[in-house]
């Protein structure tokens, strides 16, 4: 059987670490979706599996869709009653949605055949947009696990560790975040599971 799905790319991961003066900490996450289409053409569903294979060798590989993803993070720190406290962490990460569009399904006159594309269509983005909602969920965690990183009995004094164990909380959940996503392809066959299969 065709691979016809999408594989998670890695993310693309960096941490800037920079010293603040404030006070109080400030937080926040910023999230951007990005769709990209690919246009496939043909009158039969043979023919348009066809359109799709050709594209997806040089945009998706081995996928009809994938969805690409980064998270960055960034965040300050000072000493403070003998202790490093994080002052400020900005989580930013997008999202891109790779994904086959068929502009002539608007007027073809198999609507037998249109209404399957449609199905599967949808079925294939929701397969993406759940690696989508994997990803932001991520992004809300790494934002927690740094700015706690000094709450513990445990959290070392000293900044340059804190940076370490700030780090170190955030890139697990990474690690975390990629192996999820490997095991919901693995459950869905890569949405085969769920529909998103053409023909």
């Amino acid at each position: 059987m065709i691979d016809t799905f999408k594989k998670t790319l890695k993310a693309t991961l960096a941490a800037v670490l920079t010293g603040s003066i404030a006070t109080s900490v400030a937080a926040g996450v910023t999230t951007e979706e990005r769709f990209t289409y690919y246009d496939v053409s043909g009158n039969t569903a043979t023919e348009l599996r066809r359109s799709i294979n050709n594209y997806k060798k040089h945009i998706t590989n081995r996928f009809d869709a994938v969805t690409k993803w980064k998270i960055t993070w960034h965040f300050g720190f000072k000493p403070r009653q003998k202790k490093c406290k994080i002052t400020e962490v900005i989580i930013d990460a997008t999202i891109d949605y790779v994904l086959p569009r068929w502009p002539e399904s608007s007027e073809h006159p198999d609507q037998n055949l249109v209404a399957q594309w449609q199905r599967y269509s949808s079925q294939l983005l929701a397969h993406e947009k759940h690696h989508g909602a994997f990803v932001k969920a991520a992004t809300l965690e790494v934002e927690r696990r740094i700015l706690t990183a000094d709450d513990t009995t445990y959290a070392p004094p000293d900044c340059k560790k804190l940076q370490e164990l700030a780090n170190e909380r955030a890139q697990a959940v990474i690690t975390k975040l990629e192996k999820r996503h490997q095991v919901f392809d693995i459950e869905t066959n890569h949405g085969r599971n769920t529909g998103a299969s053409f023909p």
